[in-house]
C-alpha cells in the first residue's frame, strides 16, 4: 500500500465527494494486480484490465485505462524529448558569417547517446530472442491468471525448465534441434511420473514395455540398430544368418544348437522387438483371463470399446481404416469368379478366429450409435494385435490376413493364435521383399494355396496369373479333372497354365514330371496349381528357371527340400524338422555365392547333380571306349597316358590333375580298366559320368595339381566331418581356400603350412602363435582374430571350415564397421536378450555408423 500512495495511480480516478470505500477498493486492486504504475497497466489490454478490476471494483475501469495510457504516452514523449534536446538551450545569436566545419549528420543533429543503447545481437535488446520469450512468457502467465476454467495446466506444470532457464548467448542465440527440446521435457516428465508411480525403472524400459497408446512398445535401443544399419548395410537380423557356423549343406553335428540358431535368425529378421514379439506370441485373452487385455488398450472398461466411436479414438483409426481392418463397404472381399466350392473369407479369418459365431459386423445399437457386433474378449485382442502388425509391417490389412492365414494353414494351426512360425513368415517375407520382388499374395502362395479372394478393388491371384483379360475365350476353372489326360479340353487347361506360368510346353511337362513323386494325382484342383506356381514363382525369384531351382535344392537338401518346395509346408515343429522358410533361406544363400564365386549355378549343377541329358552316350563315345579297351594289354605307363588324352579331350582336364579326379569319383586307375571290360549298354556308365563330373570339378576350382591332391589326401583339412568326396561341402570350402590362398598377397603354399601346422599332434604351437598366423593369412588383426575364436568356445582353427568361418565373420565386421566382439554380440541377440545387451550393440553400431 505504501507504494501506491507514493505513487500517482490514483490520480486515474477522481475520488472528490466520494466514498473512502471507494478509493480502498482501487487501492486493494492495484495492490493485488501487482500494478505500481501507469507502464504495469499498459502491458496488458483493455479487455483484459477490465475483467480484471471488475472483480475488485465497480468503477470505470475503462476510463481508468485510458488515463493511463495517455499519462504513458506524455510521459514518452516527454523523455524522448529530454533525450534529443540540448540541456543549455541558449537564445538565438547572431548568424555567423564564417562557414561551420561541422557536417549536419545524425550524430551531430541529435546528439545521440549511444551508450544507452543495446547492440542488435545483445541479448538485452529489445528485438532480442530473450525480450521474444520474456514477452511470450508474461503473456501466458497472464493467459493463466484470467483463466476462467476450473482445471488447467499451467505453463510450469508443462515447461517447469523455463522459469530456472539460464539466459546467457549460448541459450539465447545458439539454435536447439526441436527434438532434443521435446526429448529432454518429456523425459523429465516422464522420470517425475515413474518416480512417483513405477518405481525405479528408466524411461527408456518404460516405453519399451507400455502397451498404449498403439504406438508403443518402443525400445530405443532396438531402433537404433535398425537405424545404424540402414539400407547400406546387412540387416541386424541378417548377420545371424551370415555368421553362421552351420553352413546350409553342413553336417550338424550339433542340431539342437543348429536349429536354434536358425530359428532365432529367422524371427529377428521380422525387424520386430522382443516386447513387440511378446504382445504378438501372448496366450489370447479370455472372458475369465483379460488382465493383459486392458494393458493393451489403456482402459479399465472393456465393454466401452464395443461403441465405434470410443474404439477408433482409442486405437487411432479412420472410419476408412476401420472398413479395411473389418473388410466391410468398398473392401468387402469378392470370390473368385472361376472358384468352385464354397469361398473363404479373406480379409478377416484371423481377427474373427476359428470359431462358429457370427463375424464382427457394425450395426446400430439401441441408442442409435453404432456398435461392434461379436466383439468378445478375443476378438478384441485379436483386432488390437492386427492393428499393431499392421502398423509394424507397413502392409495392407488384407494382404496381412492372407499372409498370416495362409502361414497358420500351412502348419495345420487349428486355434489360429500366432506363434513363432507366423514371425518366422513375416522374417523371412521382409528379408526376401528386400532383396528380390514379390508380394505378400505371392508370398502366401509359398506357404498354402494360391489365394482365390481379395479385398476391394483387387485383384486375386489366381485371376492375376491364369485369368488375364484376353489371353483365352474361357477362364481356367478348378475342376477334379487329372492334368495328365490327352484330350482336348485337357491340352486347353495345359495352354492356359503354360501361359500363366510363363513356361513353355516342354518345361510344364517336366515340371508336371517332377511333381508326380509328391502327389497321388496330379488334378486340376487349387493345391495342385498352387504346387506348379509355387515352383515356378520361387524359381523366377531368384532368377533360375525350374529345372535349375529343383536341381540346387536337391543339391542343398536332396528330396526332403525338392518335395518342401513342391509342398510348401509350415513344419509345427520347426526345431525338429526343416520346412519351406529353412528351404528358401537355404537356395537364397546358395544364389548369394555363385554371385562371388567364378562358378555359375549350371556348371556346378552339371558337377554336382548331373542329369541324365547332360552327358550323351552316343555312338562316337562308345567305339572311343571299346577303342581304349582294345589296348588294355599295353603297359602301365602306357595306359595311364591313354585316359589321360581321353579325360582331357572330354573335359579339358590337364595331365596332372587326373588322379585328384579318380580320388573325388571314388576310383583308381585299375578299377576304370575293369570297368571298360563291362560290354557298355546305352546309357552313360554310372562310373564314367562320375569320373568326367571330378574332373570338370578339379579343372574349375583353379588350384595347383599339389594342392588339391594334398587336401583330398588329407580330407580332415577341409572340415572335420569331411571325406574325399564330390559334394558341395567340399566344393565350396576347396573354392573358399582358393580365394585366400590368392587374395592378400598368399600362396597356396602359405595357406597349406597353416593347416598342416593345426592338424599336427605333436610339438603343437601356442594358441596365440596360430591366432598370429591366421591374421597375417587374413590381412587382421589378431586380437580380432583371437575374439572370434574366444567366442566359439576358445577352439584353435584347425580347417578350412572354420577359416571360412574366420573370414565371413571378418566380412561382416568390415561391412558394419563393429568389431569381431560386438560382432558376435549382434548376432546373438534374441527376442530374450536382456536389454544391456542391445544397448551394448546399438552404441557399438551407433559409433561405427559415425
Amino acid at each position: 500500500m505504501d507504494v501506491l500512495k507514493a505513487s500517482h495511480l490514483p490520480r486515474l480516478i477522481d475520488f472528490t465527494g466520494g466514498s473512502q470505500d471507494a478509493r480502498n477498493d482501487f487501492e486493494t486492486a492495484m495492490h493485488d494486480l501487482k500494478i505500481t504504475s501507469v507502464f504495469d497497466i499498459m502491458r496488458r489490454d483493455k479487455v483484459q484490465f477490465v475483467r480484471e478490476c471488475v472483480l475488485y471494483t465497480a468503477d470505470d475501469a475503462a476510463r481508468i485505462y485510458d488515463r493511463a495510457r495517455d499519462h504513458a504516452w506524455q510521459i514518452d514523449r516527454l523523455y524522448r524529448e529530454q533525450q534529443i534536446s540540448s540541456r543549455n538551450v541558449k537564445g538565438r545569436g547572431r548568424r555567423s558569417t564564417a562557414v561551420s566545419t561541422t557536417s549536419a549528420t545524425y550524430q551531430n543533429l541529435f546528439k545521440e547517446n549511444w551508450k544507452q543503447f543495446c547492440n542488435e545481437d545483445d541479448i538485452a535488446a529489445i528485438d532480442s530472442p530473450v525480450a521474444y520469450l520474456n514477452a511470450l512468457y508474461l503473456f501466458a502467465r497472464q493467459l493463466e491468471s484470467t483463466s476462467t476454467e476450473s482445471e488447467i495446466i499451467t505453463l510450469d506444470q508443462r515447461r517447469p525448465d523455463i522459469q530456472a532457464l539460464m539466459v546467457d548467448h549460448q541459450s539465447a542465440f545458439v539454435a536447439q534441434p526441436m527434438l532434443n527440446i521435446i526429448n529432454d521435457v518429456l523425459s523429465k516428465n516422464i522420470e517425475t511420473h515413474l518416480n512417483n508411480h513405477a518405481g525405479k525403472i528408466s524411461v527408456y524400459q518404460a516405453l519399451a514395455n507400455a502397451h498404449y497408446p498403439f504406438s508403443l512398445p518402443y525400445d530405443v535401443h532396438h531402433q537404433q540398430c535398425l537405424a545404424a544399419l540402414g539400407p547400406d548395410k546387412p540387416a541386424l537380423a541378417a548377420l545371424n544368418w551370415m555368421i553362421s557356423p552351420t553352413l546350409p549343406f553342413s553336417e550338424k553335428t550339433n542340431h539342437a544348437q543348429a536349429a536354434k540358431s536358425r530359428l532365432h535368425a529367422q524371427t529377428m529378421l521380422s525387424d520386430l522387438s522382443p516386447e513387440q514379439q511378446k504382445i504378438l506370441t501372448s496366450p489370447l485373452a479370455t472372458e475369465d483371463d483379460y488382465a493383459s487385455l486392458k494393458k493393451s488398450y489403456g482402459i479399465t472398461s472393456l465393454e466401452s470399446l464395443k461403441e465405434v466411436r470410443i474404439f477408433k479414438a482409442n486405437v487411432g483409426l479412420t472410419s476408412d481404416q476401420l472398413d479395411q481392418l473389418l473388410a466391410r463397404g468398398k473392401y468387402h472381399p469378392a470370390p473368385s469368379l472361376n472358384e468352385s466350392g464354397a469361398a473363404v473369407t479373406c480379409g478377416t479369418a484371423y481377427i474373427n478366429g476359428n470359431t462358429s459365431n457370427p463375424h464382427l459386423t457394425i450395426a446400430k445399437g439401441q441408442d442409435g450409435k453404432l456398435q461392434l457386433n461379436g466383439a468378445s474378449k478375443n476378438r478384441l485382442d485379436r483386432l488390437q494385435r492386427m492393428i499393431r502388425l499392421q502398423r509394424w509391417t507397413g502392409l495392407h490389412f488384407a494382404e496381412l490376413d492372407t499372409l498370416i492365414v495362409s502361414a497358420m494353414r500351412s502348419e495345420s494351426n487349428s486355434s489360429q493364435e500366432l506363434n513363432q512360425n507366423t514371425l518366422r513368415t513375416l522374417g523371412v517375407f521382409r528379408y526376401l521383399t528386400q532383396r528380390y520382388i514379390i508380394t505378400a499374395q505371392e508370398f502366401a502362395a509359398f506357404l498354402h494355396d494360391m489365394p482365390t479372394q481379395a479385398c476391394g478393388e483387387q485383384t486375386p491371384l489366381f485371376e492375376q496369373v491364369f485369368n488375364r483379360s484376353g489371353t483365352f475365350l474361357n477362364p481356367l476353372q478348378l475342376s477334379s479333372r487329372s492334368l495328365e489326360s490327352k484330350d482336348a479340353d485337357s491340352q486347353q487347361i495345359l495352354s492356359q497354365l503354360s501361359a500363366g506360368l510363363a513356361l513353355t510346353p516342354d518345361e510344364l511337362s517336366t515340371l508336371i514330371q517332377q511333381s508326380r513323386a509328391y502327389f497321388a494325382q496330379l488334378n486340376q484342383d487349387l493345391p495342385r496349381i498352387s504346387s506348379l506356381y509355387r515352383q515356378t514363382r520361387i524359381a523366377r525369384m531368384f532368377g533360375l528357371s525350374t529345372r535349375q531351382c529343383t536341381a540346387l535344392a536337391r543339391l542343398l537338401g536332396g528330396d526332403d527340400f525338392c518335395e518342401l518346395l513342391a509342398r510348401g509346408t509350415l513344419s509345427a515343429t520347426p526345431e525338429a524338422n526343416l520346412d519351406i522358410l529353412d528351404v528358401l533361406m537355404a537356395i537364397d544363400w546358395a544364389v548369394e555365392w555363385f554371385k562371388h564365386t567364378r562358378h555359375d549355378i549350371a556348371s556346378v549343377q552339371k558337377v554336382l547333380v548331373p542329369q541324365p541329358d547332360d552327358w550323351p552316350f552316343d555312338k562316337a563315345l562308345q567305339d572311343r571306349l571299346r577303342a581304349i579297351h582294345s589296348q588294355a594289354s599295353a603297359d602301365p605307363e602306357q595306359k595311364a597316358r591313354l585316359l589321360e588324352n581321353f579325360f582331357h579331350e572330354m573335359t579339358e582336364l590337364p595331365a596332372p590333375y587326373l588322379p585328384s579326379a579318380l580320388k573325388l569319383a571314388a576310383t583308381t586307375n585299375a578299377q576304370v580298366w575293369r570297368n571298360l571290360e563291362s560290354s557298355p549298354s546305352h546309357a552313360m556308365p554310372d562310373w564314367l559320368t562320375r569320373i568326367l563330373c571330378a574332373a570338370i570339378a578339379c579343372r574349375d576350382l583353379h588350384l595347383s595339381d599339389r594342392t588339391l591332391a594334398l587336401l583330398l589326401e588329407n580330407p580332415a583339412w577341409l572340415a572335420s566331418d569331411s571325406q574325399a568326396e564330390l559334394t558341395l561341402q567340399n566344393f565350396y570350402l576347396l573354392d573358399s581356400f582358393r580365394r585366400l590362398a590368392h587374395a592378400n598377397g598368399n600362396t597356396e603354399e602359405h595357406l597349406l603350412h597353416y593347416l598342416q601346422l593345426a592338424q599336427q599332434v605333436d610339438e603343437r604351437l601356442e594358441v596365440s602363435e596360430f591366432n598370429q598366423m591366421l591374421a597375417t593369412l587374413l590381412d587382421w588383426s589378431a586380437d580380432e582374430v583371437s575374439a572370434l575364436i574366444k567366442a566359439s568356445g576358445g577352439l584353435e582353427v584347425t580347417t578350412m571350415a572354420g577359416v571360412d568361418w574366420i573370414m565371413r565373420c571378418q566380412a561382416c565386421c568390415q561391412s558394419t564397421g563393429l568389431s569381431a566382439a560386438n560382432l558376435i554380440k549382434a548376432s546373438q541377440l534374441t527376442g530374450e536378450s536382456p536389454a544391456t545387451d542391445w544397448q551394448t550393440v546399438s552404441t557399438a553400431l551407433i559409433a561405427a555408423r559415425h
